[in-house]
């Protein structure tokens, strides 16, 4: 059901996450990260991220590979307040573009 919901997403995705300067976190890791924080009431992106660390169900259920380090805790929060300013095409936009 989240993989369904995210693959339709993917549009949005492609139209706000850049491919020139640092690279950040993939909107798909994002919001699987967040719904984790979500369901599991972890109160704090620190927290997030030791619970990614050192759980390997957390860690695969994001999309990490086993040798890929867990983000910076300032690096998701950037990445989440980044998301939250971006401008989102409106749905009513891209059905009458299509």
């Amino acid at each position: 059901m989240l993989d369904e919901a995210l693959k339709a997403l993917d549009g949005r995705f492609g139209e706000i996450y850049s491919s020139e300067g640092r690279k950040s976190i993939p909107p798909e890791r994002l919001l699987r990260a967040l719904l984790i924080q979500l369901l599991y009431s972890v109160r704090s992106e620190r927290m997030l991220m030791e619970q990614l660390r050192y759980n390997l169900l957390f860690h695969w259920f994001v999309g990490l590979p086993a040798d890929e380090p867990v983000w910076h805790p300032t690096m998701f929060s950037n990445t989440v307040t980044g998301c939250r300013k971006a401008q989102w095409p409106s749905s009513s936009s891209r059905s009458s573009s299509g």
